[in-house]
Parts: structure tokens; C-alpha cells; sequence
């Protein structure tokens, strides 16, 4: 819609308070991830650092921009800016089914897929 901007995300490592082991590398690395369908802003510089080990949990308002960056660490989408880094080598899988090999996608809801589920 035109004159309806969607809010940035904007995260960084320390948003995380992420700390990690001593002198241990971080397995995964979004650094200013951007998504863009036309001109709607979905995703702008999603960042984060995650080491080996740790939970997390990503929060925010409808339309921020969470479940593209999900989908970006995926490879259900590609990114229009920033990088992704799994144990230290750029990430550039053409698939969902080529990103499995290191990153996994859970959704938060389970959907019914017939009236008779309860």
C-alpha cells in the first residue's frame, strides 16, 4: 500500500546478549540481512550471532520482519542485502532442501489440515 511503511528491524549481536563460549566461534552469523518485495521494506539489516548449544527465541510485532529472516536463513527466500555465515563459510544454498544440510526451520503453530482434527 502506498504511504504504509513497514517497521525496520534492526538487531544486533549484543540485542541478543549473546556471549558464547570463550574463544569459541559463533556456528551461524546473520549480519544485514534485507528483503524487499517491491517496494515494501519486509526485512532491513537483521542481524544476529549464534553459537553451538544455545536456544533462542525471535520476537517482535506483526510485520517485523521475523519470519522473513527465518525464511532467509532457510533459503526460502533470498536475501537482497547482507550475508549469512554457517561455521565461518558464506552460506549460498539454491533450495530449502540444500540449506537442511545446515540450518532448520520449526514452526511456532501447527495447522490443521482436515475439519476432522481435533
Amino acid at each position: 500500500m502506498e504511504g504504509v511503511e513497514t517497521p525496520e528491524v534492526v538487531a544486533s549481536p549484543d540485542w541478543f546478549a549473546v556471549e558464547g563460549p570463550p574463544g569459541g566461534l559463533p556456528r551461524l552469523v546473520v549480519d544485514g540481512a534485507t528483503k524487499f518485495f517491491g517496494p515494501v521494506k519486509a526485512l532491513i539489516n537483521g542481524s544476529a550471532t549464534l553459537y553451538a548449544g544455545e536456544t533462542h527465541t525471535l520476537l517482535g510485532e506483526n510485520g517485523a520482519g521475523k519470519s522473513k529472516l527465518v525464511k532467509i536463513l532457510a533459503s526460502v527466500y533470498a536475501a537482497d542485502g547482507g550475508h549469512v555465515t554457517l561455521d565461518g563459510k558464506l552460506m549460498r544454498f539454491s533450495s530449502p532442501i540444500d540449506a537442511r544440510e545446515g540450518v532448520a526451520r520449526i514452526r511456532a503453530q501447527i495447522r490443521r489440515w482436515s475439519k476432522d482434527v481435533a
